[in-house]
């Protein structure tokens, strides 16, 4: 079941979600600036009335203010083994871990976008699912900070990051015997851009948000288990970047294990385009 805010993240989510009792499959989705955060009350009856869900994913939506009830959610879906927690900026290691606990076991998790959490996490998830996690995302991020200066332009600045160390990668990668697939994304020429050489040399997913002649140089030099390169659009600035074939070529050129590569077109007003059908046949 998909649901979102459109359709009313109100008693109608429980009613239906009491009319089918062998669920195992949930999304529930908003627009982040019309809301964050689901009433924890509600989802708790939704829980109840679904005790066989599998699958819970909740992209920007926190379960309760901070995640209060992620806990006790997860305490009525024991059998939960994909969870998708991208974005939820206020979830701490303590309310995750505790929230964790009540699974049986977990085969994918996405914490992309949770900049709060630490090397804590992953050694808790490397302790209690090391025979069972397959999957994970994460990413280095950080709270942006939007403000419009004496111009009336909008100015993004980066706050708040704590984010996981080499050491705590290591023990996740090195004790959760059935991972197969590790994520760790970055965003380049951007605010969010890492400081540190030592989150470059994680990253798998590479988003960059900034001028070719800055970022490449950076990816070259430092990325290098680099498998997919993203070229995105920017929701707040509505600028997005074009790298041109020859750069991209460079950059394929060098990384072996790069495997995708993602224009996002998220402004149909642009006209701008590249051929990028030499990359491609690359």
């Amino acid at each position: 079941l998909k649901w979102g805010d459109k359709c009313g993240l109100d008693g109608t989510l429980v009613a239906l979600a009491k009319k089918a009792p062998n669920l195992q499959q949930l999304s529930i989705y908003s627009h982040p600036g019309m809301c964050t955060v689901v009433e924890g009350a509600l989802m708790l009856e939704v829980s109840q009335a679904c005790p066989h869900l599998r699958t819970l994913c909740c992209k920007e939506l926190h379960i309760g203010p901070e995640d209060s009830f992620l806990k006790p959610f997860l305490a009525a879906c024991t059998d939960v083994v994909h969870l998708n927690l991208h974005n939820h900026v206020d979830l701490t290691d303590d309310v995750l871990i505790m929230a964790l606990t009540e699974l049986k076991c977990l085969h994918s998790l996405d914490l992309r976008g949770c900049y709060q959490l630490t090397d804590r996490t992953l050694v808790f998830l490397a302790q209690r699912f090391r025979g069972t996690l397959q999957v994970i995302y994460l990413d280095y991020s950080v709270s942006l900070n939007y403000e419009v200066d004496e111009n009336r332009d909008l100015v993004v600045t980066a706050g708040i990051s704590k984010g996981y160390t080499a050491a705590g990668i290591a023990t996740l990668r090195a004790q959760c015997t059935q991972l197969n697939t590790f994520y760790y994304a970055i965003e380049v020429g951007t605010p969010a851009q890492p400081q540190n050489i030592e989150v470059f040399q994680h990253a798998t997913i590479v988003n960059v948000g900034g001028m070719g002649d800055e970022v490449v140089p950076l990816i070259l030099k430092h990325c290098h288990k680099m498998q997919a390169l993203a070229m995105s659009y920017d929701d707040y600035t509505s600028k997005r970047v074009w790298l041109p074939v020859d750069q991209l070529m460079t950059i394929a050129a060098h990384f072996p294990q790069l495997r995708v590569v993602v224009s996002e077109r998220r402004n149909y007003n642009y006209k701008e385009e590249v051929d990028y059908s030499a990359v491609m046949k690359a």
